[in-house]
């Protein structure tokens, strides 16, 4: 990418979360990720680029060797001229959630992640014959921490997420609550896995998209967002499940679409992780909190044991969350000496793989052992 030949007319709107804002190239398959901050908190050019530097480090150096590189695209930081990136914000602001504009866009700094466009692909002859279908889903937490420091007994038995559901709809930032809980999802089991799918279809929020060719058909922004149509979303899939002699249409039609993609997913989710690089790292223990949210349908564990993508990614959730950890890690001296705040560098790396240094009955020695779980 020419970050010195910038247009802002040549980049769209692609969406936004807590902290950060994504637009995408209209033709490249390139997207943009900016830092956002408060009007009253902005930060120093180099605190952003640090920022930005450690999740790339932290892809690199970490994740790629939890997951294996076939699953984990880096990045690289780039800087942009100002006068684009102050364009670029006017442009997109009317496309913008209105419960997203709390946080206004890095125009300071001129930093930026460069990373693929996963919701298109460079393989235009394909395209041409059959579109390009891309899932997004936000899973978010996919356990209940056990801690003993965790005092409030509902945070024990009941998920983050399906609590948060409770908060969301009561403050109005969505309509009604979702019945997808993620310790569903990342569950393993095609029974659970299946009714977090369809929930998440049909009270998508902003935890599911799914793009055709680059372009938004299904998922909404806010609670202001018209209600998401099946039938319409089944329109748009039949034909990557449907030839043109099958299924005419009608809800029997979208019913049978919607039953398809829900599988099409879950095979996917339950695919060997192990065909990229093998994880070098040692994953911490199995979950010790509950297997399942009190918030879910399910009254008991049903769980797959493997190593799939998605129980591979729930064991490096629990692994690198501090939620697991004693509140000791926050102490200050101690997150530098372990690099808790980055850099996440081949240093950090060693200090996850070291196995051999003996006790010396130091809370450092503890800590170190334990930051291989946080």
């Amino acid at each position: 990418m020419d970050e010195g030949k910038m247009d802002e007319n040549e980049w769209g709107y692609h969406g936004e979360g807590n902290k950060s804002l994504v637009v995408a190239h209209a033709q490249r398959c390139v997207v943009l990720r900016f830092l956002k901050f408060p009007p009253n908190r902005k930060k120093a050019s180099e605190e952003i680029f640090q920022h930005l530097q450690n999740i790339v480090d932290f892809s690199k150096n970490v994740m790629k060797e939890f997951l294996g590189e076939n699953y984990v695209h880096c990045g690289e930081v780039v800087q942009l001229p100002l006068d684009f990136v102050k364009q670029l914000c006017l442009k997109i602001q009317s496309e913008r959630p209105e419960s997203r504009c709390d946080k206004d866009l890095d125009t300071l700094s001129g930093y930026a992640l460069c990373l693929p466009n996963l919701a298109r692909l460079q393989t235009y002859r394909f395209v041409e014959h059959r579109p390009i279908l891309c899932v997004e889903i936000k899973p978010k937490c996919g356990f209940i921490p056990f801690s003993g420091d965790v005092t409030h007994e509902v945070k024990h038995k009941v998920c983050r997420y399906c609590m948060h559901q409770h908060l969301k709809v009561a403050t109005g930032k969505w309509k009604q609550i979702s019945k997808y809980c993620p310790l569903d999802l990342y569950s393993g089991n095609k029974q659970r896995m299946h009714f977090a799918l369809k929930s998440l279809l049909q009270e998508a929020q902003n935890n599911l998209k799914i793009f055709k060719n680059g372009e938004l058909i299904y998922g909404c922004k806010d609670a202001r967002s018209p209600v998401a149509d099946w039938s319409e979303l089944a329109h748009h899939l039949k034909p990557f499940f449907f030839p043109s002699n099958g299924l005419a249409g009608g809800p029997h039609c979208t019913g049978a679409v919607i039953r398809e993609l829900v599988r099409v997913i879950t095979r996917v989710l339950l695919s060997d992780s192990e065909k990229g690089r093998a994880g070098a790292l040692r994953l911490g223990p199995g979950p010790q909190g509950p297997r399942v949210c009190e918030a879910s349908p399910f009254g008991r564990s049903l769980r797959h044991q493997g190593r799939c993508v998605i129980v591979r990614s729930l064991a490096v959730s629990e692994t690198v969350s501090g939620q697991l950890c004693h509140p000791v890690f926050c102490a200050f001296s101690f997150r530098k000496t372990l690099q808790i705040d980055g850099p996440y560098d081949e240093a950090f790396y060693q200090k996850l793989l070291d196995l051999s240094t003996e006790d010396d009955g130091t809370v450092a020695f503890a800590l170190t052992k334990g930051v291989r779980f946080w």
